[in-house]
């Protein structure tokens, strides 16, 4: 089943929608499917491996629970805050074969782990040998934030300030992949990376982080590293991932002659030699089904090594 973003929800998710109902559904029946999908995610809760980390579960840097291959430098000052404690985990709904793939899905300026749970079950049935993983990014002034900037931006397409206090998360962030990576028992080849608007900043940085190449990036309506960010570390003797951007013919907030020029960046800066740049006319800063549907097909090409892989979606 194929679903459509649009922003009602007050926390800033997707609401799901069929193509075939979206532009006739009542308010009231809107409302009924919510307090429904609601009511069967409780129960999946118990059922089907979809869990919301507790507070003393969250991922703290330097946990005794954690192995915390990743730190921040001792006297990094400005290491920012830590991810929210709301972590949300999907899949894998196959119990009796093994793992095949781990998709971390970082959302989007002023989101939560919320804003991508729906689709994530829905691709988790369509994937069901694969988990995937939402964290919260800190909350920073009115909105949540995976980067703060050393500056105010200028209006237009001018040069923006860089990115500052994101080490902390950044150092969290690569050990929930290396924990749940090791627990799954997964290679890196087998780790994708999604982050949807600002989300695709931090989503394309830490690949360039990891000591191999990862299954593969996908970047929704956002924007890869640039000067903002310093040099990564070499690229690795694995390669970069192939990767997918895409962007929307009518998206102000990230335009697509901005996605475009990350595509560019990662082929020429960071060496990236399969990268697919998507555009989707008429489309604005939201997701279409057919982004949704482009996004599935992605990963089941970089994820799944058989069609027993994939479940009925």
């Amino acid at each position: 089943m194929a679903y459509v973003a649009t922003t009602p929800r007050s926390d800033g998710s997707f609401r799901p929608a069929t193509r075939s109902t979206r532009r006739t559904a009542s308010v009231e029946a809107v409302k009924s499917r919510q307090a429904c999908a609601q009511a069967q995610h409780q129960s999946r809760v118990r059922a089907t491996g979809s869990r919301r980390a507790p507070e003393a579960q969250a991922p703290i840097l330097d946990s005794a629970a954690r192995s915390t291959r990743y730190r921040i430098a001792p006297l990094d000052s400005d290491a920012g805050p830590s991810l929210q404690p709301t972590t949300i985990y999907v899949g894998p709904l196959d119990r009796r074969t093994a793992p095949e793939g781990l998709v971390l899905v970082l959302h989007g300026c002023g989101g939560t782990a919320r804003c991508f749970e729906d689709m994530a079950h829905e691709w988790a049935k369509a994937m069901p040998r694969v988990a995937f993983i939402m964290p919260t990014a800190p909350q920073r002034g009115r909105f949540t934030a995976w980067f703060n900037k050393s500056g105010k931006s200028p209006a237009g397409l001018g040069v923006q300030p860089k990115c500052c206090a994101y080490t902390r998360v950044e150092a969290q962030l690569l050990n929930i992949l290396e924990s749940e990576r090791a627990r799954l028992q997964l290679d890196w080849s087998q780790v994708a990376l999604l982050g949807y608007s600002a989300g695709s900043m931090m989503a394309s940085w830490l690949s360039l982080k990891l000591p191999a190449a990862c299954a593969g990036l996908v970047c929704l309506h956002g924007i890869c590293p640039d000067h903002r960010l310093p040099p990564p570390p070499p690229c690795p003797k694995t390669g970069r991932p192939p990767a997918l951007l895409m962007a929307g013919g009518e998206d102000v907030q990230i335009i697509p002659e901005a996605v475009e020029h990350s595509r560019d960046l990662l082929k020429e800066r960071f060496g990236f030699k399969d990268v697919t740049y998507v555009l989707t006319p008429d489309q604005p800063h939201s997701l279409s089904i057919e982004e949704l549907d482009a996004v599935l097909a992605f990963f089941q090409q970089c994820l799944l090594r058989s069609p027993a892989s994939v479940g009925g979606a």
